[in-house]
């Protein structure tokens, strides 16, 4: 990768934005990181600078959660979030789904450990289930 592209783009991506008022930007994120190691990162905090720059849109995995959490971080603070409420409604669903899989996985636990205080023993097909 030439050393130069990411900062050139940023700047781009900025001036398009400043020449024409209301235009939409958009980019194929993950040629930034072609051929390097530990692409996720350097493709989530390219687009969360990008955002910051006046990017609005961007080819990426939707089912990165740590992309998409940068994604909502970055327009929240880049102005583009009124009053914060998509970061909350966000975090909302993922404090939630935390704490539904948090509260299962504890009821899985406590039923094994109730079994085995009752000295009964699970074969291999009934554990799958537990």
């Amino acid at each position: 990768m030439n050393k130069g592209c990411g900062v050139e783009f940023l700047n781009a991506i900025e001036q398009i934005i400043e020449r024409f008022p209301g235009i939409h930007t958009a980019c194929g994120l993950s040629n930034i990181s072609y051929g390097l190691p530990e692409r996720k990162i350097l493709n989530q905090t390219f687009m969360t600078m990008a955002i910051c720059k006046g990017l609005d849109g961007a080819i990426v995995n939707p089912l990165d959660r740590k992309m998409m959490a940068n994604i909502v971080a970055a327009e929240t603070l880049a102005g583009r979030d009124d009053f914060c409420m998509n970061y909350l409604q966000k975090y909302r669903i993922c404090y939630a789904e935390f704490l539904i899989s948090y509260f299962v996985l504890m009821s899985i636990e406590f039923n094994i450990a109730m079994l085995k205080v009752m000295n009964v023993t699970l074969n291999s097909t009934e554990r799958c289930f537990y």
